[in-house]
């Protein structure tokens, strides 16, 4: 018996055939990168000085290719960063936020808007752009913030967990005339500032649009000083270089220094983060970033002026008041469950709460044990996974409801140098079925050391990747981490490139111990450089 087959079973036969190929070849056990990008992640110099390491950098920028800067030569400063972003994408929303907890308002910002409380705050608090001094500082103690460095003026930002004294310690340091606050924070500030050079506060998002006079101190809503800069329209300043202050971090309650950050350096570390990741995990226009830092981390900045230049969307969570220390876990989860990012950006320690509560909930479960060990046996494949019958019984309820079920990248920033040996990018990389960055970075380095690769799925919690593409990493032998030291070098981790801070306001001496003559960072923290060009975060100096 024969069976004649005519041309339309012909088709269906090889649709099929094909079809079952490729799907044979999605769920085979081939990794997701050739290894050769896993194995060769940065470059090292051909040449070392005693005591150091070779100096490693990107491999996207090897030895004599110069750093990078900011990939698009046409952009010099911030200002023009915003300023093509806006007219580009303006269409598009912008900022999002939740009122009273509950409906999400979103703005499509515009040059207009941008330039009007540029205006308000040069004409209400006499500010001058691109002074180089305090008459420049505009002081933001707030949950989120409107600033966006487009006219020249420079920014202080102060966490809304500050406490009075480090509030008081900017202010007495940068000598602030203008702070801009949340509504929550008016009382409180008013108290604070009594004595002080402060003269000037807008509040951003109070209902009154009349000046108020509180006994010498002059209180705008940001909606009257929007129609007061309305009135007086000034164009940005023709003085703003790539040199530039752009902003001035205090970071450190133990030691507050603050820390310049130009133009510059701002801009390579948005370059750096842009470049870092491949072409189909880069930010997009279709993006929404969300992050859990404070208004004074660096590394959420930087990840939103990317998200902006990129024509994406910011959504912010939930502002809290002035003495509100600990982060609500439940409540910010909430907002992301509402907001659903598709990226999205935090510290450890809070993503460390977050994992309890999932464990708390799932971990009795079979099925979720199972299946995160089964994740994690796709990572040591080289496979992230987010589409098998672990995630259709029990991680696409985790993401979400607590997620959003959007998040398709997560940037962890320093995951600590703990005891713990539990990987906490491997476990969100298992219940997220996401790609996690994780960052190494500071306030003197405009946020980027070091980020690990996309594709790397190394189950190792002290692994912070290859340096990015505006920094070079060296390592300096302290005590007995030493540059001879097997199988890998150790040493004191230092750093240098195009997003190093400039120096301390008003602390030439802190300035001039921190950067060396050459342009080295000193860290104080000890590292460990792997052949294939990544690092391990040891530690810190004083902890070991």
């Amino acid at each position: 018996m024969t069976i004649e087959l005519n041309a339309l079973s012909y088709i269906l036969l090889t649709t099929i055939f094909s079809a079952a190929s490729i799907i044979a070849i999605q769920n085979g056990r081939h990794p997701d990168a050739h290894p050769i990008v896993i194995n060769s992640q940065g470059e090292f110099s051909p040449l070392r000085y005693a005591e150091e390491s070779a100096t490693v950098k990107s491999r996207m920028y090897p030895s004599g290719a110069p750093l990078l800067s900011f990939n698009d030569q046409s952009i010099k400063t911030l200002s023009e960063l915003y300023q093509v972003a806006f007219l580009k994408f303006k269409a598009n929303p912008f900022l999002g936020v939740r009122v009273h907890n509950q409906q999400v308002i979103w703005v499509y910002e515009s040059i207009s808007i941008v330039q009007s409380i540029f205006s308000g705050l040069v004409n209400v608090a006499n500010l001058v752009a691109c002074s180089e001094k305090s008459n420049s500082f505009v002081g933001i103690y707030a949950s989120t913030s409107p600033a966006c460095h487009w006219g020249g003026l420079v920014t202080i930002p102060i966490a809304a967990q500050a406490t009075s004294s480090h509030l008081l310690h900017v202010i007495r340091n940068t000598l602030l005339t203008t702070m801009v606050i949340d509504q929550t924070h008016l009382d409180f500030t008013l108290q604070a500032i009594e004595g002080t050079s402060v003269k000037y506060i807008i509040v951003i998002d109070s209902e009154e649009e009349s000046e108020i006079n509180y006994f010498g101190v002059f209180i705008f809503s940001l909606q009257a000083l929007k129609k007061l800069g309305q009135e007086k329209l000034i164009d940005r300043s023709n003085l703003l270089t790539y040199d530039s202050i752009a902003s001035v971090n205090d970071h450190d309650d133990q030691k507050p220094l603050g820390v310049i950050l130009t133009h510059k350096n701002l801009l390579s570390a948005i370059s750096s983060y842009k470049v870092h990741p491949p072409n189909n995990h880069k930010i997009t226009s279709k993006d929404r970033l969300v992050h859990s830092f404070a208004i004074d981390n660096v590394l959420g900045y930087v990840l939103q002026a990317l998200t902006t230049y990129s024509g994406g969307s910011i959504a912010f969570e939930d502002k809290i008041s002035h003495n509100d220390f600990n982060l609500d876990v439940e409540t910010i989860l909430s907002t992301l469950k509402q907001l659903k990012p598709t990226i999205y950006s935090s510290g450890a320690p809070f993503l460390k709460q977050v994992q309890k509560l999932i464990t708390n909930k799932y971990g009795n479960s079979f099925i979720f044990q199972r299946g995160i060990d089964r994740k994690n046996r796709y990572h040591l494949e080289g496979r992230l996974v987010s589409d098998c019958m672990y995630d259709m019984l029990v991680f696409r309820d985790i993401r979400q409801k607590m997620f959003g079920g959007h998040v398709r990248m997560l940037y962890m920033d320093d995951d600590g140098t703990d005891n713990s040996k539990l990987d906490l990018g491997s476990f969100y990389r298992a219940v997220l079925g996401s790609q996690v960055i994780k960052t190494f970075s500071r306030a003197e380095t405009s946020s980027g050391i070091a980020a690990t690769v996309v594709y790397d799925y190394t189950p190792e919690k002290k692994l912070v990747g290859p340096p990015l593409p505006s920094m070079e990493i060296k390592l300096v032998d302290y005590n007995e981490f030493t540059a001879e030291d097997l199988p890998n070098p150790r040493g004191e981790i230092h750093v240098r490139g195009n997003n190093v801070f400039v120096g301390y306001w008003n602390n030439i001496e802190a300035s001039m111990d921190a950067i060396h003559p050459d342009g080295w960072f000193n860290t104080n923290m000890v590292g460990e450089v792997l052949p294939n060009g990544s690092f391990l975060l040891l530690g810190s100096k004083n902890g070991l």
